[in-house]
């Protein structure tokens, strides 16, 4: 085998782990759904990430690397954002809007987290969005659902006291209730 034969046998395994190659999404994500579209990206589809003015939340997520003062110095948003290109729009303003739905036109799927109700809020409504592509994936990720008695709950976490679930900070794990204790421990003789 010369080496353009074996050029060409790389290029068609390539071409086989990126399954998603030619397609394209649309990112409104936050920590909450950051992870969807950078799987896709890493499966070879085009991830546009639109941002606010002064750019997603996640810019300033810890950890963040020390004596960095770069948009990029959380390792959160450099990791989960390593594969995809950035666009800066504000969704309230109608001209930003417009070019917000003339991306969905070309995209395949639109990914967003946080509250259900974020589009519409600014807006976008889903009638926009099918009438810009009838054909789109629409992903919503949100801590309790699109609609039900917990849909507007912004709390992330229910299960229990905040205290118990550790913290970044160097001190020594919370004593487990006793209760806790006694059902892991075995009393028998």
């Amino acid at each position: 085998m010369n080496s353009a034969d074996q050029d060409q046998t790389d290029n068609d395994r390539m071409a086989q782990t990126r399954p998603l190659e030619g397609m394209r999404v649309i990112d409104l994500t936050d920590h909450r759904g950051d992870i969807g579209p950078w799987i896709l990206g890493e499966l070879g589809a085009d991830v546009v990430k639109v941002e606010p003015p002064g750019g997603c939340s996640t810019r300033g997520s810890d950890p963040i690397r020390k004596d960095d003062t770069s948009d990029l110095r959380s390792l959160h948003f450099s990791s989960y954002s390593s594969n995809k290109r950035s666009i800066v729009l504000d969704l309230e303003n109608s001209e930003d809007r417009e070019t917000f739905l003339k991306l969905l036109e070309t995209a395949d799927f639109l990914y967003e987290s946080g509250m259900p109700s974020f589009l519409s809020e600014v807006g976008i409504d889903r009638t926009q969005i099918t009438s810009a592509n009838n054909q789109l994936i629409h992903v919503v990720v949100t801590p309790f659902g699109a609609d039900g008695p917990r849909a507007p709950c912004r709390k992330q976490g229910r299960g229990g006291d905040g205290k118990t679930t550790g913290s970044f900070s160097p001190r020594p794990p919370p004593p487990a209730p006793f209760i806790q204790y006694r059902e892991n421990c075995s009393f028998r003789n």
